[in-house]
């Protein structure tokens, strides 16, 4: 895809690294750690480098509890978890239905929108480069499936931002260690007019990936936005 980005104007911005939290546990990747008291049949089990525990089973579904978020308009590839909040303990305990869906408290309320719009950027040195897969959450929500075959993209991630701190998590998974060249990821404030990418020159992100790195990686970062 042919992408056309205009540059504007804007100061630099701040990223803040946080520590990384604890393992999360998801059911067809939507984080469920608040779910207790539940069995899962007939179900594949897959641990990653940083201990988080994935679950797939076809026969069930995570209906959340708690106001939904719009799809983001540029997003090209549907992700059934893209836009579904993340949960965390509260006194409100899930109640398993004979159906297979597991309902869960929602964690990350609505918050007042930002006073701009944002984009990602996903750029490639050549196809498939870096060996890198990459899963970006904002606020608790996977807002991006970066698969290892996307060469160069861009989407409209405003509707996962909110005004103030926002948290951005980005995990990297290594699926072809002979690939040579670099992954990068970047966040201006801007929008997607047709075919063109209106940015200002305010990164509030950039991340990259190489090819000569083997491990997989999950990074925290705090974005505040106006």
């Amino acid at each position: 895809m042919s992408i056309r980005i205009f540059v504007l104007f804007g100061l630099l911005g701040l990223v803040l690294p946080k520590q990384a939290e604890a393992r999360r546990v998801y059911l067809n990747d939507v984080p469920i750690n608040s779910v207790r008291n539940q069995n899962f049949a007939n179900v594949s089990v897959k641990i990653d480098a940083m201990g988080n525990v994935y679950i797939y089973g076809k026969q069930y579904q995570v209906k959340i509890q708690g106001p939904a978020s719009p799809t983001p308009p540029s997003l090209r590839t549907p992700d059934p978890a893209m836009n579904t909040p993340d949960p965390t303990p509260t006194t409100t305990e899930p109640t398993p239905s004979s159906s297979g869906k597991v309902t869960i408290p929602s964690r990350y309320a609505v918050g007042e929108a930002p006073a701009e719009k944002y984009v990602l950027l996903i750029q490639r040195t050549s196809a498939r480069a870096s060996g890198y897969a990459v899963k970006l959450r904002i606020n608790g929500r996977l807002a991006r499936n970066i698969p290892l075959n996307v060469e160069q993209d861009v989407a409209d991630i405003t509707p996962f931002l909110k005004k103030g701190s926002n948290e951005i998590v980005l995990e990297a998974s290594k699926m072809n260690a002979r690939e040579a060249g670099d992954l990068n990821l970047k966040i201006y404030p801007g929008q997607i007019d047709g075919g063109q990418v209106k940015i200002k020159d305010d990164k509030k992100l950039d991340y990259t990936r190489k090819g000569a790195e083997m491990d997989n990686f999950r990074h925290i970062y705090t974005v505040f936005l106006k």
